[in-house]
């Protein structure tokens, strides 16, 4: 009997697919499991190839082979075709597009998720990305567009540079023994089987009365900025255990990590002393910290002295020699590496530890934070710490302020925190994102910053009469007030630098007229708070703001960006009061900075003037 296909007459038997696969068969061909399996063009005659896997797949596998091989046939016949047409016509000088191929025709083309990524004005910002520098033995060096102006010192010849006198940090020069200086050479990592012992340290340390007058050099000078381990911490487990209730100096019931700490901390205050040795025995105290630390490796005995240990080095290094950025760089790193090794990114309530080793961790934890999202910026290089990695929460405030109306303020450590965590991690994500957000993220930052005021008793004058804010005649607290100042025109300075060059490239006549306008204000005005503030600050506290070098840098760059604008836009509604502006900044800087600057920075600061004839 003939079968009619779709037709309703019925055969005798079913198909063959289905008595090969045990199915139940309508007998209407094409069968329903035949339609359902997808191989209706087989039935009632045709069989699948037996097989473990799913046969609908493999049958359309099969349909889509023959498929491709007849549309590749096709296209290749196509191909010949147009290119005869395109020889006749064009006499074959050029091929047509359709003819190239797939790598050729999209070489630069762009691909269609990118798009969505980027925008026309992100592209343009996206660009600076930065210098890298690599000499003829090829040692490399890379500054993001963030960098600090004064890190431009090495583009500069030599000879250009006036030399920086010195004491040098060798301790072979020091006058130490050999087996200090052994150690030293093992910083900061550690010997691995150190046969010395702490009596080594003994003979330099200094009698119980010299230790707390260095102590108070410290915390006066030193601990109003950062002050990672606090004064009742020092005395009652470093000062106490070493010299005890009769003054006599013993190092047996002190860890050697704990040692260093007492050392740099006496490098650190000695610094301030107004003596002509200061020099010499700040390095050899800074010598016999390394030391000590190096007694125990700190990947196998590392507390939270070994982090202190190493971030109060990174800190002496900081403000006693301006030529070591990188050692400086490459030893902040170890401070959060070995940080993050003892849990401090973590928040240590709930693993049952003290109150008091609580609060050591956290304030040590947020002063790391802070300075190392600081230098990333100022070396425009991103971070080791991120704040989506912690949830570390914020020490309790020792130094709170009751105003006169009853109400409660944060004193500078912990609003200096609260910025940190709410403004100046924020602002580093935004610098070292290699996908620049649009400007309009940038504008919200900026807006962000601002709303984030400073306690009243934390505010400085702008000018040097100011209705409602004075200087503190403590400095201390007056260079507290400027801190603050700092932290929050530097971030605003730093975040709109790129956008500011773009305007000033794009529009030199009238950059206030370009898109970027916002950045050139922001720029502008934060550049001139900072050294009118700052001039205020050194004639009231001429000390210890001479020797603060995170203060003069900020006004180093304010000083290059008004530069900008003088020299590159001085048609500028702006140029005028920016050149009065430069000329207070660098006359402040000349005379202010002696003590801590690096030596090319005024060949830096002056040479674009001079090349205009200002």
């Amino acid at each position: 009997m003939d079968n009619v296909v779709g037709g309703a007459r019925k055969s005798g038997l079913s198909c063959a697919e289905c008595r090969r696969s045990k199915l139940k068969c309508d007998r209407v061909f094409p069968c329903q499991s035949c339609l359902r399996r997808g191989c209706a063009n087989i039935c009632p005659e045709g069989t699948l190839a037996a097989t473990k896997g799913n046969k609908v797949l493999m049958a359309h596998a099969q349909r889509l082979s023959e498929q491709v091989k007849t549309m590749t046939g096709r296209i290749k016949e196509l191909e010949e075709a147009l290119h005869e047409s395109q020889k006749s016509k064009r006499g074959g000088s050029e091929s047509h597009p359709l003819l190239q191929t797939p790598s050729q025709s999209h070489e630069h083309a762009e691909l269609p998720e990118l798009r969505t990524i980027y925008d026309d004005e992100v592209l343009d910002i996206s660009e600076s990305i930065g210098s890298l520098s690599i000499d003829v033995d090829g040692r490399t060096k890379y500054r993001g567009e963030s960098v600090g102006s004064e890190y431009f010192q090495p583009l500069f010849p030599p000879d250009s540079c006036p030399p920086q006198q010195s004491v040098s940090t060798d301790p072979k020069y020091l006058g130490l023994p050999f087996e200090i200086i052994d150690l030293c050479n093992a910083y900061p990592f550690g010997l691995r089987d150190s046969q010395y012992t702490k009596f080594l340290f003994l003979p330099f340390l200094p009698p119980h009365a010299r230790a707390l007058q260095l102590m108070e050099l410290y915390y006066q000078n030193v601990a109003w900025m950062f002050d990672p381990i606090v004064r009742d911490d020092f005395m009652t487990n470093i000062l106490t255990p070493l010299y005890g209730h009769t003054g006599s100096p013993n190092v047996n019931s002190i860890h050697s990590h704990r040692l260093s700490v007492f050392f740099i901390l006496l490098a650190s205050g000695v610094l301030y002393e107004q003596s002509p040795s200061s020099g010499l025995l700040a390095e050899q105290y800074h010598a016999l910290s390394r030391a000590a630390l190096s007694m125990v490796p700190i990947y196998q005995d590392a507390t939270c002295a070994t982090v202190q240990s190493l971030f109060m080095t990174f800190g002496h290094i900081y403000q006693s020699d301006r030529t070591n950025n990188e050692a400086r760089w490459v030893l902040m790193g170890v401070v959060v590496r070995v940080a993050q090794l003892i849990g401090l990114q973590r928040d240590n309530a709930v693993w049952g530890l003290g109150q008091e080793e609580i609060q050591r961790r956290r304030i040590l934890f947020w002063e790391i934070f802070t300075v190392d999202a600081w230098m990333s910026i100022l070396n425009g290089r991103p971070p080791a710490f991120s704040i989506n990695h912690t949830d570390c929460r914020f020490p309790e405030d020792p130094d709170l302020t009751i105003k006169p109306s009853g109400a409660v303020e944060t004193g500078w450590h912990s609003w200096k925190f609260r910025y940190s965590a709410s403004c100046l991690g924020i602002s580093v994500q935004h610098v070292f994102n290699t996908r620049v957000p649009s400007y309009s993220t940038l504008l919200e930052l900026d807006r962000k910053i601002r709303r984030l005021n400073p306690p009243s008793h934390l505010q400085s004058p702008m000018e040097a009469s100011e209705a409602g804010r004075a200087w503190s005649p403590e400095a201390p607290r007056a260079m507290q007030q400027y801190a603050a100042l700092c932290y929050r025109e530097a971030s605003l300075m730093y975040i709109h630098r790129s956008w500011f060059v773009q305007a000033i490239r794009d529009a030199p006549a009238n950059p206030l007229q370009h898109k970027y306008a916002p950045s050139v204000l922001a720029v502008y005005r934060s550049a001139c708070r900072l050294i009118s503030s700052l001039n205020g600050l050194y004639r009231v506290h001429s000390q210890p703001t001479d020797k603060t070098w995170f203060f003069w840098s900020a006004v180093f760059s304010a000083c290059i960006v008004l530069g900008a604008i003088v020299v590159d836009s001085p048609h500028c509604t702006l140029a005028s009061n920016a050149l009065k502006e430069l000329e207070q900044g660098m006359v402040l800087y000349e005379e202010g900075s002696v003590p801590c600057r690096p030596p090319a920075t005024i060949v830096i600061q002056s040479k674009p003037l001079r090349l205009y004839g200002f």
